[in-house]
């Protein structure tokens, strides 16, 4: 389920998810603000179980950067790709043409290891 999910997310959704909790049981007494804390929680479950999760496809990855003040989509096609490398074990290093950016994983390992895979795919099949 966490395979390639953004490690920031997880741990906004988590930090969401207790700040429900805790709220939850301080309005247990106030039935519509407890209903909104409930309300709220709900909205907040699926970003930590379906959204933001890395891809990597034969000619390129969807990443998720940090632009302003979101965290937004970012498709980096291979061809753009220059280099990349593992700083840890939850940062990957992407250098493009005209950018470097970190992106945050839970298992940027793996991640990783697809894209060196998938990377060198592209590149031998370029070389033909």
């Amino acid at each position: 389920m966490f395979k390639y999910k953004d490690l920031r997310m997880v741990i906004i959704s988590i930090i969401l998810v207790v700040l429900c909790v805790f709220s939850g049981i301080h309005f247990r007494y106030d039935r519509m603000k407890l209903i909104v804390v409930l309300l709220l929680a709900l909205s907040v479950i699926p970003t930590l179980i379906v959204r933001f999760n890395a891809s990597v496809f034969e000619d390129g990855m969807l990443i998720y950067t940090f632009r302003g003040i979101a965290i937004l989509p970012q498709m980096i096609e291979f061809k753009d790709l220059a280099s990349y490398k593992l700083l840890s074990k939850h940062v990957l290093e992407l250098q493009s043409r005209n950018k470097t950016q970190k992106i945050y994983l839970v298992n940027a390992i793996a991640f990783y290891k697809e894209l060196d895979d998938r990377f060198t795919q592209y590149k031998n099949g370029q070389e033909i």
